[in-house]
């Protein structure tokens, strides 16, 4: 069954470290046709695309091609998007990840993504899913900053751009023209100037993707057998990463596409290196109808190899324009992804300051009300205080330490504490309001549902993983050791029996995993406390929970109740 597509002239610009390409794509119901393709060189091959110099360079190149694309009616524009910083994964999700909640999952796992550099940077990201049960998606996602600078050279050209693909969407929609869900092994090449984008698909799904630094830029204008070896050992050491971890023994077919593809004596040179596995340039042309660009460019007179060269380097950018007009183009879309998660920060922005305004209108209100309607006074106030009360009893809820923060036997519940050497590390994160709310909805919902929570933590997944219940034997054995400890390290938990240095406890506590420690009445009890912390409805009224999910629940039976730790992941 074919999937649906969109139906236009697709015009996508793929920009280059030697020159500018476009390709116009005619689609509708019955043909692919290619339309035109144009092309605009630089004087030299740009290495570094972020300086002030190459930015011009690059911009009169995009108004100059935008200036032959112009006579094309109603088309929709995009561009192919490529950045050392845009990070790229295939996530097999578990099975209990449903759609409504995908969404929430995607962006916890691409802010992970992000490197060191732009850890705490906004980002967006864009994904495209391969399969809907369990989820199978590959997941893009670059820091805003970046995004930005390169849309911004579109915009000083003139050119309004409606979206931004990255190459790895490009890749999947090209072979998805092709019947290979019977080859065990498929990989898909696109040789750069200074990169290279190797893709492998098994039975027709994305399995691996990987951006190599490294392209025709090392070599020479006809690279030399001892040149191209060395290119080939980066794709093959690649290829024995993917067989190690998939279990596959070889790689069936191996096509290439982009300038580089098309040098003198790359293809023959890669069939004797990955031989016996089949290697060709990737063919559109039983998909696409190339032939008016081939007769335009091309007369009877040249080779079959020449022509073939000739389209390789626009293989790319066909692509993104097949990415533009899938039906679920906006996921693969970093435009509209941005534009989407842009709308969601600022509407959170309104939420959180939404007490201040309404504290402010009831002000203004009471002003107007006093001088305009003096009979109604009474009334506003009376609504007032019902307000008010509403706002207290809230923060009660959030603030009561007596009923909240302590377990039955009196003691304090302490979720963190701080001292004045580590309070630089322990601040900003006690501070985050998203994850100091939700703390405080878990402890409501202990109150609400009879539980006495001892500890509440908050790790990352992979220390979160290495906490479990205490033995109960050690427990009861070892109070009075605990004791002891406990007094000389204020840091001591009864779940992590080890000292941490002040790197390590900032890496802690700045987690998204929630590890709760306590104590209910019964199973049943307990059960129900972890289902509210997820789904926090009450009657007809719908709420969500404090956490996204919960990971795991472990519980056991004492004579005091049923002793639990469960984990879960924070919005």
């Amino acid at each position: 069954m074919k999937k649906k597509t969109h139906e236009g002239n697709f015009v996508t610009i793929d920009i280059g470290s030697v020159s500018i390409k476009a390709v116009v794509l005619e689609i509708n119901a019955k043909t692919k046709r290619l339309v035109t393709v144009e092309e605009e060189k630089y004087a030299a091959p740009l290495l570094n695309r972020e300086d002030e110099q190459s930015k011009v360079i690059v911009v009169k190149a995009l108004k100059r091609i935008y200036e032959r694309l112009s006579s094309y009616k109603n088309i929709t524009i995009g561009a192919l998007y490529s950045s050392r910083e845009l990070q790229v994964k295939i996530l097999d999700l578990p099975q209990q990840i449903q759609a409504d909640v995908l969404e929430k999952t995607l962006n916890w796992e691409a802010r992970k993504m992000l490197s060191a550099s732009y850890k705490d940077a906004p980002y967006s990201y864009s994904y495209k899913i391969i399969r809907n049960n369990p989820f199978s998606v590959v997941l893009s996602v670059v820091p805003d900053s970046l995004l930005k600078k390169h849309i911004d050279l579109f915009k000083s050209a003139g050119i309004k751009l409606n979206g931004l693909y990255p190459e790895v969407y490009s890749g999947a929609a090209l072979l998805g023209m092709a019947d290979i869900t019977g080859l065990p092994a498929v990989s898909v090449v696109n040789v750069g100037y200074v990169g290279t984008h190797l893709q492998i698909f098994s039975a027709g799904e994305l399995k691996f993707y990987r951006y190599i630094p490294s392209g025709m830029s090392e070599m020479s204008a006809k690279p030399t057998a001892a040149e191209l070896e060395v290119y080939s050992q980066k794709i093959r050491f690649s290829f024995d990463y993917f067989r190690a971890v998939s279990k596959l023994n070889q790689i069936d077919l191996l096509s290439f596409m982009g300038g580089g593809a098309a040098s003198e004596g790359f293809l023959p040179y890669e069939q004797s290196y990955f031989s016996p596995t089949k290697i060709n340039a990737l063919d559109v042309s039983s998909g696409i109808d190339i032939a008016a660009v081939m007769s335009k460019a091309h007369n009877e007179a040249v080779t079959a190899e020449a022509k073939q060269n000739f389209i390789l380097s626009f293989i790319p950018a066909i692509g993104g324009s097949l990415a533009a007009s899938a039906g679920d183009s906006d996921k693969m879309n970093l435009i509209a992804q941005m534009t989407a998660r842009e709308k969601e920060r600022l509407y959170e922005n309104f939420v959180n300051k939404m007490p201040v305004y309404a504290a402010v209108g009831i002000v203004l209100t009471a002003l107007v009300v006093s001088f305009a309607y003096k009979g109604l006074i009474d009334e506003k106030i009376s609504e007032q205080r019902n307000q008010i009360a509403i706002q207290k009893q809230k923060a009660i809820e959030l603030e009561s330490e007596g009923e909240i923060m302590k377990d039955k036997n009196g003691r304090p519940i302490q979720i963190l504490k701080l001292s004045g050497k580590l309070g630089k590390i322990l601040n900003p994160v006690v501070e985050r309001p998203d994850i100091s709310v939700a703390l405080a909805r878990v402890r409501i919902l202990a109150r609400e549902n009879g539980i006495t929570p001892e500890e509440i933590l908050v790790k990352t997944e992979a220390e979160a993983s290495f906490i479990n219940l205490p033995a109960s034997e050690a427990t009861s054995n070892n109070s009075e050791l605990k004791k002891e400890e406990s007094e000389t390290n204020p840091y001591l938990s009864s779940l992590e029996q080890t000292e941490m240095g002040e790197q390590e406890l900032a890496s802690s506590i700045d987690g998204e995993v929630c590890i709760i420690k306590g104590l209910g009445s019964d199973a049943s009890c307990v059960a129900e406390f972890a289902k509210r912390l997820v789904d926090a409805s009450a009657g007809k009224q719908r709420k969500k929970g404090p956490l996204l999910r919960i990971v795991s629940v472990a519980s056991r039976q004492t004579p005091k109740g049923t002793e639990f730790l469960i984990k879960g992941v924070l919005p």
